[in-house]
């Protein structure tokens, strides 16, 4: 049974993507879900030969517990999620980096709908 969900928006993500869903999949009385505090971090790694962008939800789990987690990544508009763009697998809360590994965003999953980040600088001399 599926017992809660809080969302959260990132206006630095807002362009593309504002959704950081977690899903609690709990069966029996319904968890408390309102310590969760989710938020949306985001790093540049280096895979293989190129950057790639890598997009994550942290939230505080609670502590000694069986839920799963699902992270459902979504484009928005106004607020209203529009377009999936990832739905991770159910996974456990072992560890932070664990978690982020089994649940990020990355530009692959930007890729498959024609989005993509680009970035340019300009030099001013007074």
């Amino acid at each position: 049974m599926i017992y809660g969900t809080q969302l959260i928006q990132n206006t630095f993500l807002n362009k593309f993507c504002h959704t950081a869903s977690s899903t609690v999949i709990f069966i029996g009385t319904a968890p408390d879900i309102s310590n969760l505090q989710l938020s949306i971090n985001v790093e540049v790694k280096r895979p293989i030969d190129d950057n790639e962008l890598q997009v994550y939800c942290d939230f505080n789990p609670s502590a000694n517990t069986d839920y799963y987690y699902k992270v459902a990544w979504a484009m928005s508009q106004n607020s209203i999620s529009t377009h999936e763009l990832h739905l991770s697998e159910r996974v456990q809360y072992l560890s932070k980096n664990d978690f982020r590994l089994k649940t990020m965003m990355t530009e692959k999953h930007l890729k498959r709908f024609g989005l993509g980040l680009t970035v340019s600088i300009s030099i001013f001399v007074d």
